[in-house]
């Protein structure tokens, strides 16, 4: 979490901001953590997001790139990124899901933001080679079970689930784990 609070970077990434948007205000960092950060900046038009991701999840600008221009109504309005350094600068996307059903107390959001990932998941299988090619890790079922070997002690369970899920014939895809509350 350092990186993210060192003054250096702090200053080179308000750089590159600035390089896209005029801030109206001071640059804020509400989100630091070991394998990100979120620096929110308002603008005239509005607030706008910068992500940062550290090394494992740097394919994260490209693979929003990629499904920005395949269902722009389905990401945060991309404003720039940067696919080397892992950096996205995005339009506010409103109201967080967590917030908003915690105000409302009732899950029922959950109804229509579940089968739209559903359909931004089938947009983007056949783009598979496309998301390998900018990092992200192969989860694949062909690729799973050797994956799980190392990790499970019943790796013959974890073949036998994904022939099962094979099976049905549903294309792979994007399986995003930032899609939470």
């Amino acid at each position: 979490m350092r990186q993210w609070t060192d003054r250096s970077w702090l200053a080179e990434a308000h750089a590159w901001i600035r390089g896209h948007v005029e801030p109206s205000g001071p640059i804020e960092q509400p989100h630091v953590r070991p394998w990100s950060t979120v620096l929110r900046v308002p603008t005239a038009e509005g607030d706008v997001w910068f992500k940062a991701n550290g090394a494992p999840f740097v394919h994260e600008a490209a693979v929003v790139s990629l499904l920005s221009q395949l269902r722009p109504d389905r990401v945060p309005e991309l404003l720039a990124t940067d696919v080397d350094r892992g950096w996205l600068l995005m339009a506010d996307a409103g109201e967080r899901l967590r917030e908003l059903i915690e105000r409302e107390r009732d899950l029922g959001r959950w109804l229509d933001v579940l089968p739209a990932y559903g359909e931004l998941q089938l947009a983007a299988a056949p783009y598979a080679d496309d998301l390998l090619a900018a990092g992200v890790p192969d989860r694949r079922l062909a690729v799973l079970p050797d994956q799980a070997r190392d990790l499970l002690d019943d790796v013959g369970r974890v073949a036998e689930m994904c022939e099962e899920l094979a099976w049905y014939g549903i294309p792979e895809t994007i399986q995003h784990d930032d899609l939470h509350d």
